[in-house]
């Protein structure tokens, strides 16, 4: 295990944890459910689970608007990978402040897995 393989994560998170930092955040995961064989015809009803975790909330700058790597009103939404016990990934929704984001691109992390960031647009 490397020096970047959690033990920087962990001071990074205990760090910003400690300041308060961070917004309480929910992650949503809707997964579709798997069909009874012996029913196919049967409509599945998909499962939604809710991850607390802790993070920030911050917009693009001009930049990224103006060299359309963004839509207006996308937000970046970091999170604290040791506040989530799952990757997050395009389809997942986030609530901060009340409002509710969809990831819509690749969801990058640091070097040392501390944060994920997180392409987000109003749901």
């Amino acid at each position: 295990m490397g020096l970047l393989d959690g033990d920087i994560a962990a001071l990074v998170s205990d760090g910003l944890e400690a300041a308060e930092l961070p917004l309480d955040l929910t992650l949503t995961r809707t997964v579709a459910g798997t069909p009874d064989e012996d029913e196919p015809w049967v409509p599945v009803t998909p499962t939604t689970t809710a991850y607390p975790c802790r993070g920030f909330e911050d917009t693009y700058s001009a930049y990224y608007l103006a060299n359309q790597l963004v839509q207006e009103g996308d937000r970046k939404i970091m999170i604290l990978a040791q506040s989530l016990t799952v990757t997050p990934q395009p389809g997942d929704q986030i609530t901060s402040r009340g409002e509710t984001f969809t990831i819509v691109g690749p969801v990058k992390t640091d070097p040392a897995r501390a944060a994920w960031e997180c392409q987000a647009r109003a749901a």
